[in-house]
């Protein structure tokens, strides 16, 4: 009987915290154990096809081929015809990532709905079906709904953004029905201790969500990205929080453990909306919400490369490897209760500095309460450089013992104007099973007026 009770007790506690986060029935299975891949781990030089596969010209939506080298099949999602009738050229280029970097949620929980943008900056919502890997018809956002929508973490119809009426109003969109049904969350300007600078002429702001769909950050400034120096975050229970990174003060108290005065570049907030990751030009900061504690390391390797959040940990590239050397893909990962504590996944003999002049934008959106997930990244070589090294213009998933899984070339040949696709920025979804990116696919897909290779959306399964 004492042994039924005990178990009956588990139950209702594991039941307990699955309802506190909500999880969905494959994030609960993630819990136990990280997502495996199969696709090949060898550290070959992979060159670009010399004849680039045909995934359609400038038309060819819904195509998709074989890439042989690592026998992964690539979709087609947008062409020139995504959006009829479009007046520039301009609308007729697409990129997968509307922020400009891998750690954007372009995909819904179970990867039916996407968020894709066109260079005239609109926002798409685009139907995708996983089973076949066929988009479906892509919708621009009406006017009544804001652009860059974030995808929740734990519904799979729901996303948001910053509303159009004033800098401070956050709001929900419920992509459920046959129209967008957007509902105010909060307006920030109206919110003690908040925001009342968030009236006037609009200029740059971001925000982020942590996985509760509960807790909200947000920076603005009337000028432009790099002006902003106060950040707030926003829960109804726990009411609003001001970080002022100029005066160096939390709610008009002195922060501890980092006087550095600094511009905001960009901020993201942790999956348990415990520390927010605000960007400065030339350091990170990592501020533990609820106290006037800032910290901001200046050796380690925190400050370089791209970064990704996940739910109490922080992961960024260009750093050193396990045995102390300095790797354009070293992967590290951070505790953010202890950013003493970090782990260096990659070895030198992985990639050392073997990488030539490139880029390359990490992602972990499929990332649970563990953060045990594998991630992945797109690289990039500059244009007209020949591949010389393993890893170079293709799509990775990288495993947590420093396993690395090469899944597919980007076809990319660096050469657009358009930053998403310049760099083939794309996005892991929330699932694992899918990479959404960008590219001008060797520029096959045609040119504009200008003569700049358009681009367009792919998907890659994952495997």
């Amino acid at each position: 009987m004492k042994t039924i009770l005990c178990s009956i007790i588990v139950l209702l506690m594991i039941a307990a915290y699955a309802g506190r986060y909500e999880l969905s029935d494959r994030n609960a299975k993630l819990m136990l154990d990280a997502v495996s891949y199969s696709a090949r781990t060898d550290l070959s030089v992979v060159p670009m096809p010399k004849t680039t596969p045909s995934i359609g010209n400038a038309k060819g939506v819904g195509e998709r081929i074989l890439d042989r080298d690592f026998q992964t099949q690539i979709y087609r999602l947008t062409d020139v015809d995504t959006l009829p009738n479009a007046r520039y050229d301009n609308q007729k280029i697409w990129q997968m990532n509307c922020g400009g970097w891998g750690a954007f949620r372009v995909s819904n929980l179970d990867s039916t709905k996407l968020f894709i943008c066109n260079n005239g900056g609109a926002t798409f919502l685009l139907p995708f079906d996983p089973a076949s890997g066929k988009p479906g018809k892509a919708e621009r956002l009406p006017s009544d709904v804001p652009g860059y929508p974030q995808w929740s973490k734990r519904q799979k119809n729901v996303a948001f953004a910053l509303g159009r009426s004033s800098e401070g109003e956050i709001v929900r969109i419920d992509f459920s029905g046959a129209h967008p049904r957007v509902t105010p969350v909060v307006d920030l300007a109206k919110v003690p201790n908040c925001a009342q600078e968030f009236s006037g002429k609009r200029g740059w702001r971001e925000l982020s969500v942590a996985w509760d769909d509960a807790t909200f950050a947000v920076a603005a400034s009337t000028g432009s990205q790099d002006t902003a120096h106060n950040v707030y975050v926003w829960n109804a229970k726990t009411g609003c929080q001001k970080y002022d990174t100029q005066a160096g003060t939390v709610n008009g108290s002195k922060v501890s453990g980092d006087s550095n005065s600094f511009y905001i570049h960009s901020i993201k907030i942790s999956g348990n909306g415990q520390v927010l990751m605000i960007g400065g030009l030339k350091r990170r900061h990592f501020w533990h919400v609820g106290t006037a504690t800032v910290e901001s390391l200046r050796k380690g390797g925190i400050n370089d490369g791209h970064y990704a959040m996940g739910y109490n940990a922080y992961l960024n590239d260009a750093g050193p490897t396990s045995d102390g050397k300095w790797c354009k893909l070293g992967m590290a990962i951070w505790d953010l209760s202890d950013l003493s504590r970090v782990r260096y996944l990659l070895s030198a003999q992985q990639c050392g500095n073997r990488l030539t002049p490139g880029d390359d934008h990490v992602s972990w959106n499929n990332d649970d309460t563990t953060d045990k997930q594998p991630f992945a990244t797109s690289t990039t070589l500059d244009p007209d450089e020949a591949t010389r090294a393993p890893w170079q213009n293709e799509i990775l998933v990288m495993m947590q013992d420093g396993t690395v899984h090469r899944e597919a070339h980007t076809f990319n040949s660096g050469k657009s104007k358009s930053f998403a696709c310049r760099y083939a920025i794309g996005s892991i979804s929330q699932d694992g099973e899918w990479f959404f990116f960008s590219s001008d696919w060797e520029e096959t897909l045609g040119k504009d007026k200008s003569g700049d290779p358009r681009c367009d959306d792919f998907a890659v399964r994952l495997h």
